[in-house]
């Protein structure tokens, strides 16, 4: 199994801690809010280091909000104050939940050890003011995981190309939030879904170690 070092168990450390305050601090209000308004409309935000700022267009482009605010979130993703996260979401407006679009990448230049990369989140999406959880459950588990895929780079320099285990972290970072918004079972829904045994049994150790629950052989 997995041995986590100590850095591992710190919320600061992990992208979920960080990707469940932007959520709340920065997004939720703002697209229930808007949901409420408009048939259609645009949010970008861009995060960085020193704060955030929000824009928020309707259909025909026209700026409705901007909202720019200093802040510092102790987290271990901002070490390197290079490091940024853009988040530009089209909603639409609909009683039918579907997701049009979807590509939540970490970018970076391979052969650049001094590249910190950039966290880029592209959306379209058919939601209201009901389904918004939904959203939620779309957006936040794959930010994380790339958010994530970032702080082993660069703060633990662990090359993405290799086949180092602990890039499961990611994984499990994905599958965390996603059972917490489901309200699913952890272990579970990885027993469900994931197929390649070694990585299932690396993503319930990273769980059991983190949650303090003495581990037990996976044979499934």
């Amino acid at each position: 199994m997995i041995k986590l070092e100590q850095i591992y168990y710190e919320n600061k450390f992990r992208a979920s801690s960080l990707t469940r305050l932007i959520w709340k601090d920065i997004i939720e209000e703002e697209v229930i809010y808007f949901l409420g308004l408009m048939k259609k409309f645009y949010l970008n935000i861009t995060l960085d280091s020193v704060g955030y700022t929000l824009i928020i267009f309707d259909s025909l482009l026209f700026k409705r909000k901007t909202v720019e605010k200093k802040i510092i979130y102790n987290h271990y993703f901002f070490n390197n104050l290079m490091t940024s996260i853009t988040i530009d979401i089209t909603f639409n407006n609909h009683n039918k939940y579907m997701i049009v679009k979807d590509q939540t990448r970490f970018f970076y230049s391979e052969s650049d050890n001094f590249d910190p990369g950039i966290v880029d989140c592209s959306i379209e999406v058919n939601c209201s003011v009901q389904s918004v959880n939904e959203f939620k459950k779309s957006l936040l588990p794959s930010l994380s995981r790339e958010v994530q895929y970032s702080i082993l780079r660069n703060i633990n320099g662990i090359s993405l190309e290799s086949e180092n285990r602990i890039l499961n972290f990611a994984e499990f970072e994905y599958f965390l939030l996603y059972t917490e918004i489901s309200q699913k079972d952890f272990i579970g829904y990885i027993n469900k879904v994931v197929k390649e045994k070694s990585t299932k049994k690396d993503i319930i150790s990273i769980y059991k170690q983190i949650k303090g629950i003495k581990w037990t052989l996976i044979t499934c």
